[in-house]
């Protein structure tokens, strides 16, 4: 059936916190989590690592996430050293392979906060801007923003069930764009369309009843996709398919 020519998305979708130095993120990622699992710390650069823990966002959805705390981002911090830069690096990396961004800023800033290298990582993910933070005063608010302060819990349920909302629809997106398809699959449906290629090829500039050049060689490209598309659905008759296109054409003796 069409499920069994499907290869099933081996990963888990992926959500990173990313923003700038001192953002909040480590609270906000363990607020997330239920348990401390980063180092939080007042100091900007804690973090220097990429911390990845999976877990369920929301008590009805079944899929896991693995959620990744990440290193602020910042141009001097690059610049500081070799570790902050590999730092630095791996966090655009992070970014740039993620199904989600949770984009955490507590001056509302958002890409604006960000150097131009992680404003380009960012490319098409998509993301959820949130303002850290939200018990201190400053960063009014901001349409498509969600204020949430990760120590007494105000708005970490409904960042949650927006990040399962986003990483869902993101794999959703994925699949469709995969396909999916088995490898073995996938080779002979590009046996099919090279072999309709050359077809195509060789009928290309004749019109209706003008003689083929070649009817033999078209003939076999044709019998050809059609061997690698019965390799999929079963055997198929070329008699029909090919005495239709042929109609077409004057063949000659």
């Amino acid at each position: 059936g069409p499920d069994r020519a499907r290869e099933p998305l081996s990963h888990r979708p992926v959500c990173v916190l990313a923003g700038p130095p001192n953002a909040g993120k480590s609270t906000l990622f363990n607020a997330l989590l239920g348990r401390p699992r980063a180092i939080v710390s007042d100091t900007p650069g804690t973090t220097r690592d990429a911390i990845v823990e999976p877990f369920v966002p929301a008590d009805d959805r079944e899929r896991a996430i693995d959620l990744v705390d990440l290193a602020g981002l910042d141009a001097a911090l690059a610049d500081a050293g070799p570790i902050d830069a590999a730092a630095q690096r791996v966090a655009r990396e992070r970014v740039a392979g993620a199904d989600v961004v949770v984009l955490c800023d507590p001056a509302g800033r958002f890409e604006g906060a960000l150097p131009a290298p992680a404003r380009s990582a960012l490319g098409g993910r998509p993301v959820i801007r949130v303002r850290t933070k939200a018990d201190l005063p400053g960063g009014g608010a901001r349409a498509e923003t969600l204020a949430v302060c990760a120590l007494d819990g105000f708005n970490v349920g409904p960042l949650r069930r927006a990040i399962a909302d986003a990483a869902e629809e993101a794999m959703g997106d994925r699949a469709d764009e995969r396909a999916s398809v088995l490898p073995r699959h996938r080779f002979a449906l590009e046996g099919a369309r090279d072999a309709l290629g050359e077809a195509r090829g060789l009928v290309s500039g004749a019109a209706p009843g003008e003689p083929l050049r070649a009817p033999e060689l078209v003939a076999g490209s044709l019998r050809a996709a059609l061997d690698h598309l019965g390799s999929i659905a079963g055997r198929i008759s070329p008699d029909d398919v090919i005495g239709r296109i042929f109609a077409t054409f004057c063949i000659g003796k």
